[in-house]
Order: C-alpha cells, then sequence, then structure tokens
C-alpha cells in the first residue's frame, strides 16, 4: 500500500514486530533496492521463501532475494508448498551454493518465537 511505511510505524507504536512474507516478490519494491534497506531500517522482518532462490517464480525474483540473503536481511525461510511442484523446486534449492549462505549472511530466526 502507499502509506506502508505508515502502517509498520503504527504497528510498531503498538508493539508488534511486522514480518514481511516474501518481499522478493514484491515486483513494486525491485526498481529501487534501497527500498528494501528502508523497510530493514523500520525494524520490519523479512520472511523469503525458498522456492524463490531457484527462479520458481522468474528471474527477477532470483536475482532480488539473492540479493536479500547476501546482504544478510533475511529473518525467516519458508518454503510456499502449495504442490508437487513446489517440492521439486525445494530440493533443487538445497543444492545450491547461496542455501548455505543463509546461515552465514543471516540471524534465522524459524527457531524462535517473536515477542
Amino acid at each position: 500500500p502507499s502509506n506502508l511505511d505508515d502502517l509498520i510505524y503504527e504497528m510498531r507504536l503498538k508493539g508488534y514486530t511486522p514480518i514481511l512474507a516474501h518481499p522478493e516478490r514484491y515486483i513494486y519494491l525491485h526498481d529501487d533496492f534501497n527500498r528494501y534497506k528502508n523497510l530493514k531500517e523500520m525494524d520490519l522482518l523479512f520472511q523469503i521463501n525458498l522456492v524463490s532462490t531457484v527462479g520458481y517464480y522468474n528471474s527477477d525474483i532470483k536475482t532480488v532475494v539473492h540479493k536479500l540473503i547476501r546482504g544478510g536481511m533475511v529473518d525467516f525461510v519458508g518454503t510456499d508448498i502449495h504442490h508437487i511442484s513446489y517440492i521439486k523446486a525445494l530440493k533443487k534449492c538445497f543444492s545450491q551454493a547461496i542455501y548455505k549462505k543463509f546461515f552465514k549472511t543471516n540471524t534465522i530466526l524459524n527457531n524462535r518465537l517473536i515477542i
């Protein structure tokens, strides 16, 4: 939404920690990667989809998700598994070098509850 910054601010004021699901898939942010950085500076957490790393959706999304990973901007990892083709893409992800980079350049919070 056009008032995303205001919405995030209001959520933070109420004590919530907003999590943006699959930020790599928001095409309107692709033209200005600094927008992702600005969202992170607002303490917004990012959950990426593993299948995005192998180009499941398209090459632009793959490029952005790799930039997020290399930039240490990923907080949660999801699978977005809705049918068998996602599982095939997920298997491909585990053999990529970028998969190992998740844990070297990002603090993944999947194993803890955000309060």
